[in-house]
């Protein structure tokens, strides 16, 4: 399929300060075809004043959905990828950014494969840079040696169809904050 739509999935908790970082970030791609789903979960700092004055910007890329009682993060990005309308869904966290070519970079990989995921570099408050995580394969004698797979979550993107079909567990190893974790094992 040629140039794709690049969906956004966003879950929020009271990340007030940080999301419209986030947003913008994706609002400032180079790829044109992306939309950003935002899903709210019902949070209790000023993040749904934020959303207001958003959804009044009348950016016809942003989907908005709030949730009436907290679900935690795997069911918002559960609820964010089958809202979605694109293709690829690209996870992003509230309080992450996105690189100004991801989609565009990732519209291009997903193209011979339904999974990627990138490289990120780690910043504090002020946006310096704190630390590098560099991308490559996974090794799995490594990541049993280190308890970490290399991935950053919010560097990971897959096809619509893996989302529905693998979707994030949100049980016990959601509340042990494993989910991306364990998903990215089951993908």
């Amino acid at each position: 399929m040629k140039n794709p739509k690049v969906s956004f999935i966003i879950p929020s908790f009271n990340c007030a300060a940080f999301l419209p970082h986030a947003v913008k970030s994706c609002q400032e791609q180079t790829y044109p075809n992306i939309e950003i789903v935002i899903v709210d979960d019902a949070s209790t700092d000023t993040t749904g004043e934020y959303l207001k004055w958003l959804s009044a910007q009348k950016d016809q890329r942003i989907k908005i959905i709030r949730n009436e009682k907290n679900l935690g993060r795997s069911a918002s990005r559960n609820i964010g990828n089958k809202a979605a309308t694109g293709t690829i869904l690209a996870v992003l966290d509230a309080d992450d950014l996105a690189v100004s070519t991801r989609a565009e970079w990732t519209a291009k990989k997903m193209t011979t494969c339904q999974m990627v995921y990138g490289s990120a570099v780690v910043m504090d408050a002020l946006g310096n840079a704190l630390n590098e995580i560099n991308a490559g394969p996974i090794d799995f004698a490594k990541c049993v040696e280190s308890k970490m797979n290399g991935i950053v979550h919010s560097s990971v993107a897959y096809t619509k169809d893996i989302a529905l079909k693998f979707p994030y567990s949100e049980g016990k190893v959601a509340s042990l904050g494993l989910d991306d974790y364990e998903l990215e094992i089951r993908l």
